[in-house]
């Protein structure tokens, strides 16, 4: 029988789709938005930048929120914002009243990821919670792949806008089963009246646990390569390599895909080579990726397949580590577990928005800067987990 607690996990699951959903759907639309808009291609690129920084802003508050006043109604409240967000970007008349929906877009599709992976560890155990985590990874990563495919055609057939009247329907679908179905994984602490800016700077100050810290930032470090991977690319196939809008889709679906098999290649390894094994494997996959992208940036820049390759290859590894780092970082703090969660939503949303920002503004139209950060991206992540594991025994192998 699917009971509500069952239940939990596929609605999270859901927050998290169509979060995804609205950030790739429009990627292949870039150039066509720009047109409508009357404005350049790096103002337009800002648009996915200004969103996660949205998602940044609202991560520092709703972890500690969650925690104090439950997981429930900081999620409703979350949902509210993306079905707003959604439909505005379906209707803007301009830019700047487009760039407004992108930000309460942002702040929606935030409070899932911020606050869900909570809600998941208060309901199952340490190794549960990491399966878990790496099987709605593998389903999540599915999104990518077909997103750009599907927002392409609506492209192509109906225009840029419906695309987004996609997303505000599914939105609101969304809204009603949060509203009906979701359930309290964490009683709300009513004892005392919350300080929230105690309660921010008592979150920050997990911080100082260097363990926690590095651990927290190992799947946001390489996400940094990874959304400058799907700022840059859209405009390189499509200008450079000369690829349709809707067939370019194809191509970051073979990427996605990769990602979901990954993932769930993870879930498996995790009982096996326990998290931080798991951890350091995804890590020396994503470093062969970027070196081969260099590769093809020197000697084959125009051939598409071998491109796809190596981006699938650094995207393999930057999904492997996603569960196991996690799993690791936030249940350090059983009690503040919301503002772990909320953390790794913040620094994963910090580097994403540097990634994306930098995608931006060192394009060249050429595969040179993209593998620079890709490599760059590698090399602090294997620094960063080396600090913070030299010991390579975690508590699953331990128990």
């Amino acid at each position: 029988m699917i009971t509500r607690r069952k239940l939990f996990p596929v609605l999270i699951l859901a927050g998290f789709c169509a979060g995804l959903l609205s950030m790739d759907i429009f990627l292949p639309s870039l150039s066509n938005m720009a047109y409508d808009f009357g404005v350049s291609t790096h103002v337009i690129q800002s648009s996915i930048w200004v969103s996660l920084l949205s998602s940044l802003v609202i991560s520092i508050i709703v972890g500690p929120l969650s925690d104090h006043y439950g997981r429930k109604p900081i999620l409703k409240i979350g949902v509210v914002f993306f079905f707003v967000g959604n439909s505005v970007c379906a209707i803007a008349p301009d830019m700047s009243t487009f760039l407004l929906g992108r930000i309460f877009q942002g702040i929606g599709a935030a409070i899932p990821f911020a606050v869900g992976i909570a809600g998941i560890q208060d309901l199952y155990d340490q190794k549960q919670g990491a399966k878990i985590l790496a099987v709605l990874g593998a389903l999540m990563a599915l999104i990518p792949a077909a997103a750009p495919v599907l927002g392409g055609y609506i492209d192509s057939w109906y225009g840029w806008r419906m695309n987004f009247g996609l997303t505000a329907f599914l939105s609101l679908l969304l809204l009603i089963a949060f509203f009906t179905l979701l359930i309290e994984t964490k009683p709300p602490v009513t004892t005392h009246k919350l300080k929230l800016w105690d309660s921010c700077k008592k979150s920050f100050a997990l911080l100082k646990n260097k363990e926690f810290a590095f651990n927290l930032s190992l799947n946001p470090i390489l996400c940094t390569g990874f959304w400058a991977y799907l700022t840059i690319t859209p405009l390189y196939f499509v200008r450079v390599l000369e690829i349709p809008v809707n067939r370019y889709g194809y191509y970051v679906a073979f990427v996605s895909i990769s990602l979901s098999l990954a993932s769930y290649l993870a879930s498996v390894l995790i009982p096996h080579l326990g998290l931080k094994k798991t951890s350091l494997l995804g890590i020396i996959i994503s470093g062969l990726g970027s070196i081969a992208l260099l590769g093809a940036y020197l000697f084959c820049p125009h051939n598409t397949y071998v491109i796809t390759v190596c981006l699938a290859a650094y995207a393999v590894g930057y999904s492997m580590i996603f569960a196991p780092s996690t799993t690791l970082a936030v249940r350090m703090f059983k009690d503040a577990m919301g503002a772990a969660s909320s953390l790794r939503n913040i620094s994963y949303t910090v580097f994403a928005t540097i990634g994306s920002f930098l995608g931006g503004i060192v394009s060249d139209m050429t595969l040179l800067p993209l593998s620079a950060l890709f490599i760059f991206s590698f090399i602090v992540a294997l620094g960063a987990f080396l600090y913070a594991n030299k010991n390579l025994v975690d508590p699953i192998e331990e128990s």
